[in-house]
Parts: C-alpha cells; structure tokens; sequence
C-alpha cells in the first residue's frame, strides 16, 4: 500500500471513529409493565429512532422501571414513558417536573384537566371516545360501533406498513396502548431530528410539535397535555370510519372531542 493511500485509510479511518465517537446518547426511561403492549410498541419506536439516529448522531436506549434517583442523576434522560396510573403519574409528574412524561395507558379526564405542565397524553381520554361515538352516531341507526385511538385494521395514511412491522416484530396486532408507546419514542426522535438541543425537549414537544403518527393529520398537544388526534370508528373488529371526518376542516375540529381545558 503506498504512504498516500495508507494516508487516506488512516484519515477515513479517524474520521469514522470520531463519528461514532461523537454519538450523543438519548437515555428514556420506561415504567410499567415490561411484558405489554405498550413496551413492545416502545421498543418498536427504539428500533427506528435509532436507525434514523445513525445519521444524526443519536443513540437511543431504554432504561426500564428507572428509580427517581436514576432519573435525577443520570444527567442524559430526556423522557419517561410510563403506564402508570393517574395517582402514580401525578407523584411523577411532580418528582421529575424538568422532563417530559408520556402517558400511554390512563385515560382519566381529571388527570388532564390538572394541566400537569411535563405530562403528555398519548392515549385518548374517556371523553375523546364518548364524543367521538356521539359526533358518528348523529343521524345513524345502528349504534353497535366502538371508538378507539387506533386499530390494527387501518389501512390508509401509512398506517398499514406501521401495523404490517409490528406484526412481523411481535406476532400480534398492534393495539392503542402499542401505538402509545411508539408514538411516544417517535415524538422524541422526530423533535431532536428536528432541533439539536435536546435540553429543550419539553418545550419543544409542547410548542412546536407537528406529528403525523400515520393518522392522515398533523397532530399536536394541547394545553391540558393531551395529544390531538382522530378517533377511529370500529365495527366488527374493522375501521368504518373516522372522527373528526378526513378533509379540508379535520385539524380545526380535533378540539371537538374530549376537554381542552386546565382546572388548576
């Protein structure tokens, strides 16, 4: 090999390494149940953030059921993702109040009216559903649907290829609590993809978040932390239909389903 080309070898060799090197590492905690849907939705969202974060210079890792000490010292957590319920996440919301905290599991409507400002919802509330059932029932007989934040039968918006790998992953549908919880590492990773200043994660998320989610619309969060998305009408285990309605208007009605305000 002559000098010139082991020259090159050994520049493209040190350059490389600082690359890899230069890796910032995205610590997000998991709590709850390991063997869920939830975490395997989770653990979906890791695979792809990270193959995203290769090019980034990201590396995610999950660390599951992190104690609040864990949270407080390892100084590169940047998010929680818990299924919890309301009484735990409050205590949580409370202890780790600098880092965002993603709900995937509990629907309470109370929770979201508190405003807890580093708590975000993922999972649709109870109210959601109930109104989403009420706006598809107007002028319709057959009462027979459910509503719910997602369905393994969805086909449109990419949503078949979202479903299709997590079928393959984990041999089983993906259901509402396992789009949580990968709609939650995609979040994070899609902000920092987005902004290199991963310390300003929450604020970001809160105010400059335009998530697709394979939902067909940009989605959002509201005041109270709950994110804005359709509800999906089911029937005999299939998608008949959508509220707010796909179209031109659909974004300016999300607010219509659930609550939109804070009772601090």
């Amino acid at each position: 090999m002559s000098k010139t080309l082991n020259s090159i070898v050994l520049l493209l060799g040190c350059c490389i390494t600082s690359t890899v090197l230069a890796q910032e590492e995205i610590l997000i905690g998991y709590i709850g149940d390991t063997n869920s849907e939830a975490r395997r939705g989770v653990e979906l969202g890791l695979q792809e953030a990270n193959i995203q974060g290769k090019f980034l210079g990201l590396s995610f890792r999950i660390l599951d059921n992190p104690t609040p000490l864990q949270i407080r010292v390892l100084g590169n957590f940047k998010a929680v993702v818990s299924k919890k319920d309301a009484t735990e996440l409050r205590i949580f919301a409370t202890e780790s109040s600098e880092i965002p905290i993603f709900n995937v599991s509990e629907r309470s409507e109370a929770l979201r009216q508190e405003c807890h400002d580093n708590l975000l919802h993922i999972i649709t509330s109870e109210a959601m559903l109930d109104d989403a059932i009420r706006q598809w029932s107007r002028g319709r007989v057959d009462s027979s649907s459910e509503a719910i934040g997602w369905h393994h039968s969805l086909r449109k918006y990419a949503a078949s290829q979202l479903n299709s790998r997590y079928q393959q992953r984990f041999s089983e549908p993906m259901s509402e609590h396992a789009w949580a919880g990968w709609a939650s590492i995609k979040i994070i990773s899609d902000t920092l993809a987005r902004s290199a200043n991963s310390d300003r994660l929450l604020s970001t998320i809160k105010n400059n978040l335009k998530f697709d989610g394979q939902k067909g619309v940009s989605m959002s969060f509201r005041e109270n932390g709950q994110l804005r998305q359709p509800v999906l009408i089911t029937q005999n285990d299939e998608v008949i239909g959508e509220i707010p309605p796909p179209g031109p208007n659909t974004i300016n009605q999300l607010d219509s389903l659930g609550t939109t305000d804070c009772y601090k």
